[in-house]
């Protein structure tokens, strides 16, 4: 696994947190509460510079993201309305699906590997394609049978045998073209498989329909995230669960494979953390959203010293948790 692939996986996660917690910090400046500090990274601080009443800092661990915002811990001077609180909770998460969707949009854009087309994207050398296909030829039909994705062309395929002949028509340079492929057991880059030889390009979107779909894609990554929570509260023996070091490592592959691979991925990553911290667990945004809606309908703030040692429980408890899920990371990369 390249160095670089693994700087721009963790690059990557940066900037989601760091966006995260800016969404905190533009609530807040919207709302009027002073944010006394945004720092990128932890540690000793490298750069500190004062702009207004915040003091901007970047520390020497470049990774992660805080603000503060006194207010939100019941300091200062102003005390913050409960709906408020949940505005500004709810904007750190907000910005991570805003992001999400954003970065799914390129992709559709650009082209969605996990969506090929019936354009032939690749070909393998000296497979029975080779002889007579070209990239960029688009199969209009299968043994006369149309075809409207790459799975149905892939399906038609998987039911033929070895030596078995397919006829395609095909457009090229807007002429239909009839051809015949034989499928082969084909071997390549050190794999063996059974089939023509191609693959198809990724599906590319007008902006205009990529809007639509990207909020399909959205909510579809949001369903299947509460799918995946559900099955980790009631069943958690049947689910791996993945640290931040796996998270890094399977960034770090994608990269290596495919960008818009890797830029999919980075979308889902968003989504999650969203998701995750919109849960009502203690030192989440969830459970802040949960506090200043108690409060509201309450009309009086809860007992900060209450909330302080539930949110400390709720700390430790992640770490706890971090540690334990890193450790797992560790040893599925070692083999063990």
């Amino acid at each position: 696994m390249s160095v670089l692939y693994v700087l721009l996986a963790i690059i990557a996660l940066s900037v989601l947190m760091i966006l995260h917690e800016y969404g905190h910090y533009l609530a807040a400046k919207k709302l009027h509460y002073p944010v006394t500090a945004f720092g990128i990274g932890f540690g000793p601080n490298i750069i500190k510079k004062q702009i207004g009443e915040t003091e901007f800092r970047v520390g020497i661990l470049l990774f992660g993201a805080y603000v503060e915002v006194p207010a939100m811990d019941g300091e200062g001077n102003l005390t913050i309305k409960p709906l408020h609180k949940v505005a500004i909770a709810l904007a750190g998460p907000l910005m991570n699906f805003i992001l999400a969707f954003l970065v799914v949009f390129v992709v559709l854009v650009g082209g969605n590997p996990l969506e090929p087309s019936t354009v032939v994207g690749s070909i393998v050398p000296n497979s029975s394609a080779a002889e007579v296909l070209q990239i960029g030829d688009k199969i209009l039909q299968v043994d006369g049978k149309s075809v409207s994705s790459f799975e149905d062309f892939q399906r038609i395929v998987a039911s033929k045998k070895v030596g078995d002949r397919i006829s395609l028509v095909i457009e090229r340079s807007h002429e239909e073209l009839t051809v015949e492929v034989e499928v082969r057991k084909i071997t390549y880059e050190g794999e063996s498989f059974v089939g023509v030889g191609i693959s198809g390009a990724p599906t590319k979107y007008s902006p205009l329909a990529a809007l639509g779909k990207s909020f399909q894609e959205l909510w579809t990554m949001i369903k299947e995230l509460w799918k995946a929570l559900v099955l980790i509260i009631s069943r958690p023996k049947n689910v791996e669960v993945m640290g931040i070091i796996g998270i890094t490592a399977t960034m770090a592959n994608f990269a290596k494979a495919n960008l818009m691979l890797f830029l999919y991925l980075v979308a889902l990553i968003s989504a999650n953390l969203g998701f995750i911290n919109l849960v009502p667990f203690p030192a989440l945004d969830g459970s802040l959203i949960l506090v200043g809606l108690i409060e509201s309908v309450i009309r009086r703030p809860l007992p900060k010293n209450w909330v302080n040692m539930v949110n400390i429980i709720g700390f430790v408890c992640l770490m706890g948790l971090m540690i334990y899920v890193s450790l797992l990371d560790i040893g599925r990369l070692m083999g063990l």
